[in-house]
Formats: structure tokens, C-alpha cells, sequence
């Protein structure tokens, strides 16, 4: 598809000459006159004092009426008019050869009001045995860059399928390339790729409006002057998608923070243009969008050349290098240089001009598909890469946890055992004596640091398999406290009959570790109460229990801090713990679906736990 086009662009811009050539047979010479009151009549005009200029007209942005005076060259067969480009707005033939006067033609009137049905704009020329002067008045808000040829019927049909399959073809390939950018955005959802899939959206109907593909396929079903007011619009707005889409671009190329603020200003005066063309469809709006144009092009290539910092980019600069970059923005610029002088009036107008915007469309859409094509691939090259490293990573990290638990597993298992054999010496070699109370606590509290190291290993390890069934609260709290010998200090109290279902070995184990803080913590033989109630929570019927204590002189937790691992409150150093019973609460009430929380009020240390049932 590519490779034709470029064929068809070449036949076609290779062809210009020759059309130019055989349109001098015809059209002797050319002159204008701005009529800067917009008030003249034909009559007056015929008084007036024309300037003489070749090839196209370049008269800028002006607020004014240009007239244009043509010398028709004496002719035996009907001739035709040839007007470009298609964005001018009203154009009027006085011919003193017609016996009426023609309807106007122009981007504001139907595309039907030419006299041939064609891409470009045209009026017949009826024969005439001498030369003669005609007249045409064109008025438009856009820039007067206007050229017109003379040529035979045969020849303008030719020309203008020409320019018809030219502009055909530039309407699909720059559909094709929305499509593509959109399908990139959809697929990656990245940012850069969305907002040039939106700037290539409106480079697709800038062109299908430019170049008369729209005008020639809708004229029957829009009206001609809202068409027209759409064009304008697509016009000033296309400058902001571009800023937008190269503000980010170069984003990932670290770019600087003055520079990323200049990019802010020229959208805000963007959205200024926008707003000025809805309020007032005025020359001053276009003046304006293409001064900012060249200004946002230019300052493009000063970005990319001073305003990068290649230290602080981001992986995604990789995937496109910034060389690369800096030299499709020169060329940006080149092409835009001519197409923008053109229209401001600064060069001279030819064919060239004529069709600088379509070239530089054509050709920078192309060149940036296949840059961000490049781009696209290389970042999924790397993140890929990425990915493959990160999983190489985990991989890692899996098999250091795998390791630990098992040595953590087998340190446990070589400890138990002394240990149990430790116990026994003690209940038959210390038993009865002052010291028999200090050596079981401090084998039991041994042994609950091993059962708490064993039970983080298995939750780190994400091997703790859960095994719910249903069974009643407050038997099972109140089997826990009798292991624990605190009913004479714990008051269970139970609203209603609590029934849970959840696994019950994980539940003793968090159940017991809030006990076991309770008991620690609080002064000695003070009260610890218990209570359970029926609780929904987002229409989940499940569980609430509290745990109420009073502080001791430890102190209370820090609720930032209580369920972190290896979190010890800095008084409660003296007294024997891991720092792992609350982090296991924490992690274990996730595993079964539950909730926890703490609270610390009226000098009462509570915990919360709802358990689903």
C-alpha cells in the first residue's frame, strides 16, 4: 500500500509541470487587487490598478476581498477554469463572454455548483476568437493562497483523477494509520499512542476535507456552511493534539521542567485560538493557529536537541532513540517552513507550496508511523525483557522463602526435641520447688516462639491451607480459656448465638494470640471480657468479637504499628515475645476473609475481630 502511493505521489507531483505548462497556452497573465473595504463592485474593480505575480497568488491572511485579473487567451473550444485549493470559501467569475452570471463556488456553496464535478473547484470558459479579461472575486477567512489554471476539457479530467486518486489514496493511508494507532492504544493503553491515535483521527479528516473526498462524498447529506465551520474547527484544534502528543513523547526523555512548561503555554494559547474561532471566524484566528504551528514545531526540534535530560528518561526512550527523533523533527520543520511561509505570504506561491501541507501530511504521517511502529515493537521488547526479569526475580525470592521455612522447619523440629526432654527434667528434678515456675514459663515461652516462627514461615511460604466449617463461637472460646486457666479472670459474653464458619485451627491461633497479649499486658488478676454479637457488613452476615483489657504498665500499643511484623512495644522489652502474635492475627484474619482492628480508649486496650459465618 505504501509503495503505491508513493508511486501515485510521484506520477502526480512529476505531472505538475506539464499541467503548468499547457496552462500557459491558455493563460497569458495573471494580476490581483485587494479590496481592503470588502465594498467594491466589478465596475469599480475594472478601474483599479493590478499587480502582477506568477504561478500562485500568495496574499497571507487578510481581512480584505482579493480580486484577480486573468487573460484569457483567444480559444475555439470550451476551456476550463481551474481553481485550487478547495479550502477557499466564496468565489465569483465575471466573464463578459457568459450570458448570465455563473452560481458561486467555494468551500461555503455545494460542491455541485462547479461547473464540472470535480476534486477542485472550476467554471467553463465558453470559445472566444479574441483574448480577453476576466474577472474573479475571492473572499475567504483562511489564508489567499490561490492558483489558477486554464487548461482544455480533456486535459482537467485528467488532472483531476489524478488528484482525485492522490488524495484517495491519502485519505486511506492516513485511516489505515489512525486505525493502527488506535489498535496500538487499545492493546497497550499507553498514553502517548492515544493521544497521536486522536491527532491522526483529525489528520485523517483534515485531509479527507482538504483535499474535497469529504465535500464529494457527503455534499448531498451536510450542509455546506456547517461542513465548512467543522473544517475551521479541525484546523485550530489539530495544533493541540500534536502539542500534546510530543509534550509526553519527550516526557520519556527526561524532559526539563522549564521546557515542560513552555510546552503548558503554547497549549494554553492553543485553546485560546480554539476558543477565538468559535466566538469570531476571523483571518486573525488562522493568522494566529499558524504562527503557533511554526512556533510549536520549531520549539519541537529546540526540545529535543537542549530541552531532554537523557539521564533522567525512562526505560520507554529506549525503545526510540532520541537522534532518531531529532531528525524527524528537522524535518518537521523544513517541510512546515515552506508550507507556512506560503500561506503567510512570505515565498513565492508555485506547486509546490500548493501542496506543501499535503506533502508534509503525507509524508511526516508515514515517517511517524513507522517511528512509533518502531517504537511499539522495541517496548514490547523490553517489556518483555522486563517481565522475563521480574519473574526471574520472584522465581528467586519463591526459593529463598521455600529454604527458609524448611530451615526454619528443621531448626524447630531439632529444638522441640531437647526441649520436650528439657520439660520432663524439669517436672521430675525441679518439681515442687521455688524454681519450678520460672523454668516451665520459659520452656512454654520458647516453645510459642518456635509455633509462631513455624506458623510465619507457612504464611510467607503462602502454604497455610484453610479447611472451613460451621461450629458455635462461644464453645470454642470457652474450650481456649479453660486451656488457658482464665475463667476466674475472663467474662465471655454472647448477645446472640454465635455460629461461624471458618477454619478452626487458624481461629484458635489468632484467638489465642489476642488472649495471650490480653493476659501479658494487663495487670495482673484484672478482668479481660470477651463479647460477641451478630454483625452484617456489606450484606455479609458474619461475626463481631471484642477483646477489652486495661492497660498495664507496659503501656499500650501504637496503632500505627501493632499488626507490623516484629512490632514490640519499646516497655514490654523486659517481658519474653517474638513480635510476631499480632502480625499473625493480622495476616490469618485476611486468609479467612475476616477483619481486625484495634482501638486504644478510656485507658481499655480493644480488639476487633469479625468472623464470617
Amino acid at each position: 500500500m505504501t509503495i503505491i502511493f508513493f508511486l501515485i505521489l510521484a506520477n502526480f507531483l512529476g505531472s505538475l509541470p506539464a499541467y503548468a505548462k499547457n496552462s500557459d497556452q491558455y493563460l497569458l497573465s495573471q494580476a490581483y487587487f485587494e479590496d481592503k473595504s470588502n465594498s467594491l463592485s466589478i465596475s469599480q474593480i475594472e478601474q483599479k490598478e493590478f499587480i502582477p505575480y506568477q504561478e500562485a497568488l500568495t496574499g497571507g491572511y487578510k481581512t480584505g476581498t482579493f480580486w484577480l485579473k486573468l487573460k484569457i487567451a483567444a480559444n475555439s473550444q470550451p476551456l476550463i477554469l481551474k481553481i485550487r485549493p478547495v479550502f477557499i470559501e466564496e468565489i465569483e467569475l465575471f466573464d463578459s463572454a457568459l450570458p448570465q452570471q455563473k452560481p458561486l463556488v467555494g468551500n461555503k456553496y455545494p460542491w455541485k455548483a462547479s461547473d464540472i464535478e470535480a476534486v477542485s473547484y472550476n467554471f467553463e470558459l465558453a470559445p472566444r476568437p479574441a483574448e480577453r479579461e476576466i474577472y474573479l472575486r475571492i473572499k475567504s477567512v483562511r489564508s489567499y493562497l490561490v492558483n489558477a489554471e486554464v487548461m482544455p476539457l480533456a486535459q482537467y479530467q485528467k488532472s483531476d483523477r489524478q488528484e482525485l486518486l492522490v488524495y484517495a489514496a491519502y485519505s486511506t493511508l492516513t485511516l489505515l494509520i489512525a486505525l493502527w494507532l488506535l489498535i496500538s492504544w487499545v492493546l497497550h493503553r499507553e498514553l502517548v499512542l492515544g493521544i497521536f491515535a486522536a491527532q491522526q483521527i483529525f489528520a485523517f479528516l483534515h485531509t479527507s476535507l482538504h483535499g474535497g473526498i469529504f465535500k464529494i462524498l457527503f455534499d448531498d447529506y451536510f450542509d455546506p456552511i456547517r461542513m465548512n465551520s467543522f473544517f475551521s474547527f479541525l484546523v485550530v484544534t489539530y495544533p493541540l493534539f500534536g502539542i500534546l502528543a510530543n509534550k509526553f513523547l519527550l516526557r520519556d526523555y527526561g524532559l526539563k521542567k522549564s521546557f515542560n512548561a513552555v510546552f503548558n503555554l503554547l497549549l494554553f494559547f492553543s485553546s485560546l485560538i480554539i476558543t477565538l474561532n468559535f466566538l469570531t471566524n476571523q483571518p486573525l484566528t488562522f493568522n494566529l493557529n499558524s504562527l503557533l504551528v511554526f512556533i510549536t514545531i520549531s520549539f519541537f526540534l529546540i526540545s529535543s536537541l537542549f530541552g531532554v535530560d537523557i539521564n533522567q528518561s525512562t526505560l520507554k526512550a529506549d525503545a526510540l532513540p532520541i537522534n532518531v527523533l531529532r531528525i524527524f523533527y528537522f524535518f518537521n520543520l523544513a517541510l512546515w517552513t515552506i508550507a507556512i511561509f506560503s500561506l503567510q505570504g512570505w515565498l513565492p506561491g508555485g506547486d509546490l507550496a500548493l501542496h506543501s501541507l499535503h506533502i508534509y501530511s503525507m509524508v511526516s504521517g508515514l515517517v511517524f508511523f513507522f517511528l512509533l511502529q518502531y517504537r511499539a515493537k522495541a517496548l514490547l521488547k523490553i517489556e518483555s525483557s522486563r517481565t522475563m526479569a521480574l519473574k526471574s526475580e520472584a522465581d528467586h525470592e519463591r526459593k529463598q522463602r521455600e529454604e527458609q521455612s524448611m530451615l526454619m522447619a528443621m531448626l524447630s523440629h531439632e529444638i522441640k526435641t531437647p526441649l520436650s526432654v528439657l520439660k520432663l527434667v524439669v517436672d521430675e528434678k525441679v518439681s515442687g520447688s521455688d524454681l519450678e515456675g520460672h523454668a516451665n514459663r520459659a520452656v512454654n515461652n520458647i516453645n510459642f516462639i518456635i509455633e509462631r516462627c513455624l506458623q510465619l514461615g507457612k504464611i510467607d511460604a503462602k502454604s497455610t491451607q484453610v479447611h472451613k466449617k460451621t461450629f458455635r463461637l462461644d464453645d470454642f472460646i470457652n474450650n481456649l480459656l479453660y486451656q488457658f486457666k482464665t475463667q476466674s479472670y475472663t467474662s465471655l459474653t454472647c448477645h446472640e448465638n454465635p455460629i461461624v464458619h471458618t477454619d478452626q485451627d487458624i481461629l484458635r491461633i489468632i484467638v489465642s494470640n489476642i488472649l495471650e497479649n490480653a493476659i501479658k499486658y494487663s495487670p495482673k488478676a484484672s478482668q479481660i471480657y470477651i463479647e460477641t454479637s451478630a454483625q452484617d457488613i456489606n450484606g455479609t452476615p458474619g461475626v463481631h468479637v471484642q477483646f477489652i483489657n486495661d492497660v498495664g504498665s507496659m503501656g499500650a500499643p501504637d496503632p500505627q504499628h501493632v499488626f507490623k511484623k516484629y512490632y514490640r512495644n519499646s516497655s514490654a522489652t523486659k517481658i519474653s515475645g517474638s513480635g510476631l502474635g499480632l502480625y499473625l492475627v493480622y495476616e490469618l484474619m485476611q486468609l479467612i476473609g475476616g477483619l481486625v482492628s484495634y482501638q486504644f480508649q478510656q485507658n481499655k486496650v480493644i480488639f476487633k475481630l469479625w468472623i464470617p459465618s
